[in-house]
């Protein structure tokens, strides 16, 4: 019955195509794969009440997927369709004459949701780009460098150097990027520092 369906198909294309183009119906039945003299027969078909009621249902499929630009499955297109036509067709009738017309629900691809971020705090641009220091420990700067190796891995080195004499401070190495990579050097850096007597900055920490 489903293989009906699309042989109608393609044989009222054949006769469309023949009335408007004026086309050679055998190069017609050749092209859609079809024998001649089946399409003949088709010509002289008069379908059961059973075999018009699926292709009436398939029309109206066929329509219903175009107008919604292919985005019903099987299972909406039955809901639509029966609630439009007052039927009670199965979903297995849906799924298989959508089969049988090469109708396929494209997939949408959803919307990436997003939270918009709370504001937060600026810290006050104590440096304003003066890279000059004139004792140790007034003025640490941080930055995390990306080093590849191997097969396509990754390590990240997160360092804090003293401006004063631009030494090192304190580094640490690690395979994730993350807050912890951060905080770890940090403080390593007290730490390691203790060293070097800290020198506050009017009052404030001497980390920018």
């Amino acid at each position: 019955m489903l293989t009906l369906v699309r042989q109608v198909n393609l044989y009222q294309a054949i006769q469309e195509l023949n009335k408007e183009k004026d086309h050679a119906i055998t190069k017609l039945c050749a092209l859609a794969g079809v024998a001649r003299s089946a399409y003949y027969k088709w010509l002289k078909w008069k379908p059961s009440s059973m075999e018009l009621e699926i292709h009436a249902l398939a029309k109206e499929i066929k329509l219903r997927y175009d107008k919604r630009k292919g985005i019903l499955g099987y299972r909406q297109m039955r809901t639509q369709l029966n609630r439009k036509l007052k039927k009670k067709y199965n979903k297995k009738r849906y799924y298989r004459i959508m089969c049988a017309l090469g109708l396929k629900a494209v997939i949408r691809r959803k919307r990436a949701s997003y939270v918009k971020a709370a504001e937060i705090h600026v810290a006050e641009n104590v440096m304003n780009r003066n890279f000059n220091a004139n004792s140790p420990n007034s003025k640490w700067c941080t930055d995390v460098t990306e080093l590849k190796y191997g097969n396509g891995r990754k390590a990240y080195w997160s360092a804090i150097i003293d401006v004063y004499d631009n030494s090192i401070v304190s580094w640490v190495l690690s395979h994730s990027n993350n807050n912890n990579l951060v905080m770890d050097t940090l403080k390593r850096a007290y730490v390691e520092a203790s060293w070097r007597k800290l020198y506050p900055m009017n009052g404030k920490s001497p980390l920018y």
